[in-house]
């Protein structure tokens, strides 16, 4: 099972700025002139709430990674050609290079910034904004809290923008002091605007030299240190690391580790509250490894990402993958090997969680039982029987049944055994096998679906030329993907088929899905042959936008 979680907030963060970039497409990483990193964050409540219901019942076989697509992936700028965004300062694609992902100290806040400097032109920029987080600050007047705790309030520094900041009681005070210094001025409006811009440009040049307020999440010194420690294998804020060779890569790094620690509520309900408070979901930050950033360089090295704002497909997220599909042997259980029975409980159609797990028993002989996923549990047999078991119907006994803390009679399954040489074939003939047609049910071809449908896809596999001849099958796979141009784009890369006892089938998550119109291969695994099925369905995610804005 695949799932995909967007990301709810980006922004990315220049060195030694106020300017806030939290509404652009587009999140900038780069080093030599000066800096920049992103800030990423994803709601973790709908993972939490998948393992309290128990469709991720087995966090052990959970694996997630952060997935955003590169720009330079679909852009058709030449390799080399620099960028240009003001006069004497340009852009240049960095390639061979390492991006590292690491832990951010507190919440930041988007902010509404979307320009990266003023058009020459244009007065009074709209999009332009320093509200938010920055380099100094993770929301409008909370500096990163690595450096909070050492913030000199106190500090009688010409630093309007600080007293702004941290003392409300002074509003009123620098209000009068502005308006005292307007006096010298023609015209109140003009100086007020003239005199505030003095004001911004000293609080900057004295925020830049101030000990105290360095920006940049954490002290570059304790970054270095931590990455250190990071590829020593010691505990570290650094979550991960990905090459680049060639710049144009997508983002692809395992952040399951830290998933799994802010999943510590619903994985360790005993742990002490204060260790709770310690593992907090406040984002992450992705930027080069130190030896980048020391480098200072003619241009801006950068590798740019589509965010949560872009108006494409590429919308960045984190991808869980389950390793955990039904394959239900109960109608094909063979002597001799590993055998899976399956028990799924359901309430009015609707799978349902029993309140333990319950009992498996065949012939006087208890079988462990694991929970698959919401409301399916399954025991696995080895080696059951023997050759005079053959063709014998066997009754699994399935016991302490407990809903809603209701105990309920024992369920009475039946399966019957088929020898092992059932699937095997040996002769002088070459093995063949009757060819194989699938068709999908569920949803119907080039169906519209609004976002928050989960549907069940069955897929019915017949021989070739055949209306009546239906098989249950195990290694079929699906996939899903979108069309760019010509390229196709996997959604949903091979997924195992699953396999219950009445059919195969697979699940559709719509939430998952950015709208666009989507299409699904077959893949089945066809005695010596791999045969692959293409557009066997087609569906489209229609938006959910139903707001207008003017």
């Amino acid at each position: 099972m695949i799932r995909h979680f967007f990301l709810d907030k980006t922004n990315t963060i220049l060195e030694n700025s106020y300017q806030n970039l939290g509404l652009n497409p587009i999140m900038s990483v780069g080093y030599g002139q000066f800096l920049m990193r992103g800030l990423l964050h994803f709601d973790i409540n709908e993972i939490k709430e998948l393992i309290r219901d128990k469709t991720f019942a087995d966090v052990s076989k959970l694996k997630f990674t952060l997935k955003m697509t590169n720009c330079f992936s679909v852009d058709t700028v030449p390799y080399e050609k620099p960028i240009s965004i003001a006069p004497d300062f340009q852009f240049e694609r960095a390639a061979s290079f390492d991006l590292m992902l690491f832990k951010l100290p507190m919440h930041f806040d988007t902010g509404r910034g979307f320009d990266y400097s003023d058009d020459f032109y244009i007065k009074n920029h709209i999009s332009m904004s320093d509200k938010g987080s920055n380099w100094y600050f993770s929301r409008t007047c909370i500096p990163w809290k690595y450096e909070f705790d050492k913030f000199d309030l106190d500090d009688k520094t010409l630093n309007v923008r600080k007293k702004r900041y941290y003392d409300r009681n002074l509003s009123e005070k620098l209000t009068s002091e502005v308006l005292e210094v307007a006096k010298k001025y023609a015209s109140e409006e003009y100086a007020i605007s003239k005199v505030m811009k003095n004001l911004r440009e000293i609080v900057k040049n004295n925020a830049i030299n101030d000990e105290a307020l360095k920006g940049g999440i954490y002290d570059k010194k304790f970054i270095e240190n931590e990455y250190e420690k990071y590829m020593n294998g010691e505990e570290s804020i650094i979550i991960g690391t990905q090459h680049f060779d060639f710049g144009s890569e997508n983002l692809s790094i395992d952040i399951t580790k830290y998933v799994l620690d802010e999943l510590v509520d619903e994985l360790s309900p005993n742990l002490l509250d204060e260790d709770k408070k310690n593992i907090q979901n406040y984002g992450l930050c992705l930027a080069f490894t130190p030896c980048y950033e020391k480098i200072g360089y003619e241009f801006e090295e950068y590798v740019g990402f589509f965010t949560d704002n872009t108006n494409t497909f590429f919308h960045p997220y984190i991808e869980a993958v389950y390793d955990e599909y039904i394959n239900d042997d109960r109608e094909s259980f063979t002597l001799g090997r590993k055998n899976k029975l399956y028990l799924y409980a359901f309430d009015d159609g609707m799978p349902i969680n029993l309140d333990k797990i319950p009992v498996c028993s065949v012939d006087g002989v208890t079988y462990p039982v694991k929970q698959a996923t919401k409301g399916v549990y399954y025991a696995v047999l080895r080696d059951f029987g023997t050759k005079e078991d053959n063709g014998r119907i066997f009754i699994d006994k399935w016991s302490e049944i407990k809903v809603n803390h209701v105990k309920h009679d024992d369920v009475e399954l039946e399966f019957s055994t088929r020898p092992e040489s059932n699937k095997l074939s040996i002769s002088d003939n070459s093995y063949s096998k009757n060819q194989l047609v699938p068709s999908l049910y569920g949803i119907n071809d080039n169906e519209l679906l609004k976002r928050g449908e989960e549907r069940e896809i069955i897929v019915d596999f017949r021989e070739k030329f055949s209306t009546d001849k239906r098989m249950l099958i195990s290694g079929a796979e699906y996939r899903i993907y979108v069309f760019d141009g010509n390229r196709q784009l996997d959604v949903i890369p091979y997924q195992n088929i699953e396999k219950s006892f009445l059919n195969n089938f697979f699940k559709i998550y719509t939430n998952d899905f950015i709208p666009n119109k989507y299409y699904i291969d077959i893949k089945v695994n066809d005695g010596r042959e791999i045969r692959y099925f293409r557009n066997v369905l087609s569906f489209e995610i229609v938006s959910d936008v139903t707001e207008r804005y003017d």
